[in-house]
């Protein structure tokens, strides 16, 4: 189930995708509903503006109150998912946040979408209490103390053709997020599969609770905040 932990890069990751891959078509096979659709949106009054610098360099200095700042996240996505010279056509980021207090700007939790034409973050939908309650399950079973994550949502899934395609998008945008992550520095990063299986089981379609985010990348302080 691990990708990519702490800075070091996992062989592992195209293993992980099979076992994806393989949920995939138990969920498109059993017609299971995901969390959200990738183009619905909720109250628009939730969102939250960013700027893009599109300079290859980071922000710091930063407010130590915060976790990160939502310019430095949104020129993390940029760089990683809009800047790498590859057309990420299945992979769609996705920002978590169980805690808005972790990033300056942010006032509600929830899901929200990347818009770089538009410089803003959308806010897609409220994380109800039993995705919730399944997410901070899945977060204690790793060991992973955070409460703002990128999520890698899979897009037309029924249109995908090479799973190959799948893995070099993943691969490009994890290394790119690590990259940018150790260099911002006091961040540490844990990148997981979301399911809530084992990894000797089989997955089934309700093990994927954040369907059809596939892979999370959660971020966390190497120290308390201030």
């Amino acid at each position: 189930m691990l990708v990519k932990r702490g800075g070091e890069i996992m062989m592992e990751i195209d293993e992980s995708i099979s076992w994806v891959s393989e949920g995939l078509k138990h969920i498109s096979l059993a017609q299971q509903k995901p969390l959200f659709q990738v183009e619905m949106r909720e109250k628009r009054g939730k969102d939250v503006p960013f700027r893009i610098e599109k300079v290859d360099e980071l922000h710091q200095g930063e407010d130590s109150s915060y976790l990160i700042h939502k310019n430095t996240f949104a020129q993390m996505i940029y760089e990683s998912f809009y800047n790498q010279g590859v057309t990420f056509n299945n992979l769609l980021p996705i920002l978590i946040i169980l805690d808005e207090s972790q990033i300056s700007g942010f006032y509600f939790p929830g899901f929200y979408t990347f818009d770089m034409n538009e410089e803003r973050f959308e806010f897609v939908r409220e994380m109800d209490h039993e995705v919730e309650e399944k997410v901070h399950s899945f977060l204690q079973a790793n060991q992973i103390k955070s409460a703002v994550a990128l999520g890698y949502a899979f897009v037309n899934i029924d249109e995908i053709v090479s799973w190959d395609d799948i893995v070099v998008e993943i691969q490009t945008a994890v290394q790119s997020f690590s990259q940018l992550i150790e260099i911002h520095g006091g961040l540490k990063e844990t990148c997981l599969v979301p399911a809530l299986v084992n990894n000797d089981e089989k997955p089934q379609p309700s093990d994927f609770f954040l369907a059809p985010i596939m892979i999370t990348h959660w971020i966390q302080p190497q120290f308390p905040l201030n």
